[in-house]
């Protein structure tokens, strides 16, 4: 195959695009690419018919376009899929049959300008502007080629391959569109006005019908329907898969499905259906109607009340209780609420809101403002001037919104740019409107307030700009302020203000009144004294009276009450909208709100007074048995008197009670406390202030603080704690417990340390912290003598030191090691002292008497030993007696030792810990003693060392190993070697098969032994393994190694402690364990001399064959049964390098090789199998286990030190045949024959060639080879006259050349020429 037969192969078919694939494939098509392209470095196969181009790879196809048009470039074509038919076709129109192709269908339906055609059946065009209702197939069901072109596909029976023609629907405008999501309809419809139906159903044309109608909705359903309305979601909503079925009219695109909407936004609003609309804001209503008219009553919802106050010509409509519609030309007369307040559903739509009971939503209807009127401003200003356009210009009646016809201002760009203007009196504002300059630049007004005499009452934050705007205002004031948010210029092409003029009375009415805010008030009354004042309610009756009570603050509330008190805001701030109710007694200001008072100073201060460290702790009950026990004085009082008479009394609170009555006490609260509104009777010497009720004490800080850092205490912070404590003396101090007493309590008994817990309980101890410590939040339970201060929590301890320290000792070395049993038979055997014990003591008694540990138990006695624990390890908490000698430290129990360390060393200076080692059963360290609870350092390396070990090892916590090498079965890691030392808590004894190692300080003794070298274990027998035996006795490995080395000896053994063998071979009996070769030596005990009848066999370091005598290694080379190097030796155990050199040079060989560990070859010649790897030959010499003697097959190559005697000009040409016609017929000599003797006697006779045959004869000749060639295996006897080289074999010449020329000189080779029977040269 090649590139252009594939392509004349495809094009002759009429496709347009071919393949080569694999090299000799070729695969046509109109189409391409369904699988995905890949690098050209997958289709680098050559091609078959064409080694110089490639023909694409396995499964791989280099694509070219035969130059015929494919359906895929017709302009808009794209290929939808293959879709179901029915006899109610999904592609309504019938376009054509007979000999049909994708072109001809695409034609005929573009043509009639349909977006989508079929081919159906290999022979029918179906149209249409959808497709898909019966839903999609594979692509393999559309497989029939097409009658008008075999070489497409067009769909099969009753399946429509599609394709879109390119034809767009033309657009239709949306603005505003937006998807809302798929939601259920029902019978009683979601969305009540159907607009439409039919086959032409899309998303555009539904928008088009519904917002024609005015709706704010529109949803297709069950792919031709569509249906409009206002409201939407009533039945609930639905994933967006569940309205999955295809428009009638666009195929591409979803138009809900059975009972389900596909709901969007036409992008009209509530302003466009209802022109002047505006929400206004929640507000009360009551009897006397607010809004007067009701327009109707029922299934409410805004349209239907805004159409029905409309119709009554009314500027405002308000829906209440979600099913009332109420009319009017003003509202708010009984003030404003929050909008939370107004969250009844409308009954007739869920999704707005229709006020709630007794609270109006008010709107306004866009009819004007009846009975308001427009208030002329003047006096202007503004905060800077530039394109000289002054502020006269936004009250200048000239409503146009173009700059440069000169109606509008301009200040410079600046945060805060402002313009303001006065009304002629003051007045009630209820509407501001804005004309803002449209000719350009109108978003720069898209943040900023409008305040009335300094008070907010509109603000304006967007980032769509706006023409003219109406701001709902209603403040009283003269004063109208326009401000900027945002650093801009500020311009105002006119501002026209809407209200009606009131009249004003003087405000404030003297000094030192000042409004302070709108706050929220309750039936337990922010300000306490509440005065029904009804019609009398003005700011100035409000003042007086409370003024004249004592009261330091008054407020207005809901126009017809008046409050006093001494203090304000408990409940909190209130919006100032929400303190809008007019006075009764003065209709042109307003007196707070419901439940809202407007809260303004009296001008009355407090007196004087000098309290440092008075502070305000709150308002607690009181009962008979007092919670403040000392009467402190009655009679005249206030809070200053009463805190000089307790502090006098050195007492850290005082409280004052019923207005008179003044007590004192270092403990608060025990009864509970109460809201500060219950502690607010007037005190008697001081109206301004309160001094707490009948029962209610109203307490006070005198600042005094007895627990302070001046006495040693010092916070420590927030512990844990159980039910074993962490401080274990307990006391429930109740009410009393606070800081100060719970540090008394804890210091006379003689502890370190104090904690307060869960607000009611003291706890002691000497040490602190073993739950460790916890988050400081934690500790936050109020103390129940303190309320300003925290005790601790649940569980938690605040813990505190006493200042008492515990007496100083120099105990270097000291360490505590825990709680342990004791029992009769002591645990630690020596008692060194009883009576008055402290630690420190018994740390000087026992370190004296020499011993590592002591132990202090029943807080008086004092015990020493060198081991310890062996009944065991207790918890902490059971060592917890006080010593008699030193409170602050503990001295164990009954029977409980808590032990220490005396800092006396464990082990000798000259031992080292050397790891963590695996042992087994054929031990590492092979002396094993079993120490039990003396088991520890100490110990062990004590009794190893005694026993002339140079390691030490501890197994298992309880054993002693020993011995003079280690870590012959590898080291792990120190977390493996974790158990516990039965005689030392604190240090490691390995573990299960594991040895903590130790170095016991004893070492070797230094000999100089050049060359000694450790070879290993091997076994002995009767017929000894090393031959030569040296006197035995004292023996050790140095004297062993100068007895052998003398002797000329290349090895030597120690055997059985006492015993020497020398050699120059070893291990024929086989190799062991190291394990097994592990008796001490005699003569030194921290060296091992073999064991029975086994050799610890080392190298003297003399070694025979060396390059001196000529031996170099050539390399690993290849071997077969017909060998490299002919002659072949089984030296078994003998065989290393120096017998083999010997072996072969003893023979006459230039070359020895060692194979397979125990074979020796010789040779003259060698290398014909090749060259191998050097690590294929890696088998152990059996004579020498520290080196390698070739390998299977492999021969290791040295060079003997003998040379051959070459001649010159000769030329060896191979092994021939000879027999008795001879191949070379000239004998020119025998006997002792070398190849050069042979070279020269034939040359003297002027022979071409000679021949060297069976080792001892000479052929001469001018030709040769008749008989054959034969491998050069047969011609390998070495010659009688030069053992190093090959003088041929029986019946076998091995042929040279003499060196003399074939042809005369003046003789040229011409060329290679044609010739046939006719002869070209025809002799």
């Amino acid at each position: 195959m090649t590139v252009p037969r594939c392509y004349q192969l495809c094009k002759r078919a009429k496709y347009a695009y071919f393949g080569v694939q694999h090299s000799k494939q070729c695969w046509c098509g109109n189409s391409y690419g369904r699988y995905g392209a890949k690098p050209m470095s997958q289709c680098k196969q050559r091609c078959s018919g064409n080694r110089k181009t490639f023909c694409g790879g396995n499964w791989r196809n280099i694509v070219y376009s035969t130059g015929l048009r494919s359906s895929r470039q017709l302009p808009g074509i794209r290929h939808l899929g293959c879709f179901l038919d029915k006899g109610s076709r999904d592609l309504r129109k019938y376009a054509g049959s007979g000999r049909m192709t994708v072109s001809k269908c695409y034609k005929l339906c573009r043509g009639k300008s349909y977006m989508y055609f079929g081919v159906q059946n290999g022979n029918q065009c179906f149209c249409g502007n959808s497709y898909g209702r019966y839903g999609v197939r594979r692509i393999t069901e559309c497989r029939k080629r097409c009658s008008g072109d075999k070489s497409t596909y067009c769909g099969a029976s009753w399946r429509n391959s599609v394709y879109a023609t390119g034809v767009t629907p033309p657009k239709i405008l949306t603005p505003g569109l937006r998807s809302l999501g798929c939601y259920i309809d029902r019978k009683a419809r979601d969305l009540p006005v159907l607009a439409g139906r039919g086959s032409s159903m899309r998303i555009p044309v539904c928008y088009r019908l519904c917002r024609a109608k005015k709706y704010l909705y529109f949803g297709v359903q069950h792919s031709n329907q569509c249906w409009c309305g206002n409201t939407y979601g009533r039945y609930g909503v639905r994933p967006k898969k569940e309205c999955r079925m295809r428009c009638r009219g666009d195929g591409s695109t979803y138009c809900g499905s059975s009972w389900r909407n596909s709901v969007y936004a036409t992008g009209l609003t509530m302003n466009d259906i209802m022109p002047g609309l505006r929400y206004i804001g929640c507000f009360l209503d009551s009897a006397n109607r607010d809004l007067p008219k009701l327009a109707g009553k029922g299934k409410m919802r805004i349209q239907k009340c805004y159409q029905l106050c409309r119709q009554k010509n009314m500027a405002y409509f308000g829906l209440q209780y979600g099913n009332q519609c109420w009319c009017g030309n003003e509202y708010g007369k009984h003030g404003g609420r929050r909008a939370s307040e107004c969250n009844k559903r409308c009954s007739g739509d869920s999704k707005q809101k229709c006020g709630a009971s007794w609270r109006n939503s008010v709107y306004t209807t866009g009819l004007g403002n009846q009975g308001e009127t427009k208030l002329p401003l003047s006096h202007c200003s503004q905060h800077s001037t530039t394109w000289k356009a002054p502020c006269i210009r936004a009250i200048d009646g000239n409503t146009n919104q173009h700059f440069f016809k000169h109606s509008c201002t301009h200040t410079k760009t600046a945060k805060g740019a402002w313009w303001q203007a006065k009304t002629k009196k003051l007045a009630r504002i209820t509407e501001i409107t804005i004309h803002n300059r449209q000719d350009c630049c109108a978003k720069r007004l898209n943040n900023f307030v409008v305040k009335v005499d300094g008070r907010e009452c509109a603000s304006y934050r967007s980032s769509a700009a706006f023409s003219v705007r109406t701001f709902s205002c209603h403040l009283i004031g003269r004063v109208v302020r326009i401000e900027t948010r945002n650093k801009v210029p500020l311009t105002l092409c006119e501002v026209q203000v809407f209200g009606h003029y009131v009249v004003a009375r003087a405000w404030p009415p003297a000094k030192g009144v000042r409004y302070l805010g709108c706050y929220v008030d309750n039936k337990k009354r922010d300000l306490p004294l509440l005065l029904n004042s009804r019609s009398k309610t003005t700011r100035n009756y409000c003042y007086k009276s409370c003024k004249a009570r004592g009261y330091r603050y008054f407020g207005v509330q809901n126009g017809n009450h008046c409050t006093c008190g001494n203090s304000y805001g408990l409940f909190g701030r209130a919006s100032e909208k929400s303190c809008r109710s007019l006075c009764q007694g003065e209709k042109s200001t307003y007196c707070g709100g419901p439940w809202r008072n407007a809260v303004y100073t009296t001008g009355v201060s407090r007196p004087l007074a000098s309290t440092p460290g008075m502070t305000k702790l709150g308002c607690f009950i009181d009962k008979t048995a007092r919670d403040l026990p000392v009467l402190g004085g009655s009679g005249s009082m206030s809070a200053a008197k009463c805190y000089k008479l307790c502090r006098g009394k050195k007492k850290r609170f005082f409280g004052i009670q019923n207005g008179n009555e003044c007590r004192c006490g270092n403990h608060y609260g025990r009864y509970g406390r109460r809201s500060q509104i219950e502690c607010r009777k007037q005190c008697t010497a001081d109206k301004t202030a309160y001094c707490g009720a009948s029962w209610r004490n109203m307490i006070y800080t005198t600042g005094l603080d007895l627990a302070t850092s001046s006495v040693g205490v010092r916070k420590l912070g927030c512990f844990v704690d159980r039910a074993k404590r962490d401080l274990p003396h307990l006391y429930a101090a109740g009410h009393r417990t606070n800081k100060a007493f719970c540090w008394r309590y804890c210091k006379n008994r003689g502890y370190k340390y104090f904690g307060l817990q869960f607000g009611n309980h003291c706890t002691c101890g000497n040490t602190y912290g073993r739950y460790g410590k916890a988050k400081s939040s934690t500790c936050s339970s109020v103390c129940k003598g303190d309320r300003r201060r925290k005790c601790g929590g649940a569980w938690r301890n605040e813990i505190f030191t006493t200042g008492l320290r515990s007496r100083r000792y120099k105990t270097p070395g000291m360490l505590h090691l825990g709680c342990f049993i004791d029992a009769k038979a002591r645990d630690l055997p020596k008692l060194a002292g009883k009576g008055r014990m402290t630690v420190g003591k018994c740390y000087n008694l026992c370190r004296k008497l020499k011993y590592r540990f002591f132990g202090v138990q029943y807080a008086s006695q004092c015990w020493c030993g060198n081991h310890y624990g062996r009944y065991g390890l207790r918890d902490k908490n059971e060592c917890r007696m006080q010593c008699s000698g030193d409170k602050t430290t503990y001295c164990g129990a009954g029977w409980r030792n808590d032990i220490f360390t005396t800092g006396l060393s464990a082990r000798p200076k000259d031992s080292a810990y050397l790891g963590c080692f695996i042992d087994n059963a054929a031990r590492d360290l092979p002396k094993v003693v079993n120490a039990g609870v003396k088991a520890n350092s100490h110990y062990c390396i004590k009794l190893c060392k005694r026993a002339g070990y140079k390691y030490a090892g501890l197994q298992y916590a309880s054993y002693c190993t020993c011995g003079n090498s280690y870590g012959s079965l590898g080291r792990v890691s120190n977390k493996q070697c974790k158990m516990t030392c039965k005689g030392d808590r604190r240090e490691k004894c390995g573990g299960p098969w594991r040895n903590s190692v130790y170095s016991t300080g004893l070492k070797t003794r230094k000999v100089s032994t050049p060359g000694l070298k450790y070879l290993g274990c091997f076994v002995d027998k009767a017929t000894r393994d090393l031959r030569r035996e040296a006197p035995k006795g004292h023996m050790s490995v140095p004297k062993c190694y100068r007895f052998c080395r003398k002797h000329k000896y290349k090895f030597f053994g120690v055997q059985y402690g006492n015993h020497c063998f020398c050699g120059n071979h070893y291990g024929r009996f086989g190799i062991r364990p190291n394990t097994e070769c592990r008796m001490q030596c005699s003569g030194d005990k921290t060296t091992y001399c073999g064991a029975g009848w086994r050799n610890s066999v080392y190298a003297t370091g003399l070694e025979l064959a060396s390059t001196g005598a000529g031996v170099r290694k050539l390399g690993c080379y290849v071997d077969t049964a017909k060998r490299d190097l002919p002659h072949l030796y089984a030296a078994g155990h003998k065989t290393n390098k120096a017998f083999c050199w010997r072996y072969c040079k003893g023979k006459g060989y230039k070359y020895f090789g060692l194979q397979f560990g125990n074979h020796c070859t010789c040779g003259n010649t060698y290398g014909r199998y090749g060259r191998a790897k050097a690590s294929s030959c890696s088998a152990v010499c059996k004579g020498d286990r520290r080196r390698k003697c070739g390998g299977t097959w492999r021969n290791e190559i040295f060079t003997t030190g003998l040379r051959s005697k070459n001649a010159k000009r000769m030329l060896h040409l191979g092994c021939f045949v000879d027999s008795k016609a001879r191949d070379l017929p000239k004998l020119a000599g025998k006997g002792r024959m070398t190849v050069g003797k042979c070279y020269n006697l034939c040359r003297k006779l002027k022979y071409r060639f000679f021949g060297v045959q069976y080792a001892s004869q000479c052929w001469c000749g001018n030709h040769y080879g008749r008989y054959g060639l034969r491998d050069k295996n047969e011609c390998r006897m070495q010659c009688s006259g030069d053992k190093t080289t090959y003088c041929g074999a029986g019946w076998r010449n091995d042929i040279f050349t003499t060196g003399l020329s074939a042809r005369p000189k003046d003789s040229a080779y011409l060329g290679c020429f044609i010739d046939n029977a006719a002869r070209d040269l025809p002799k």
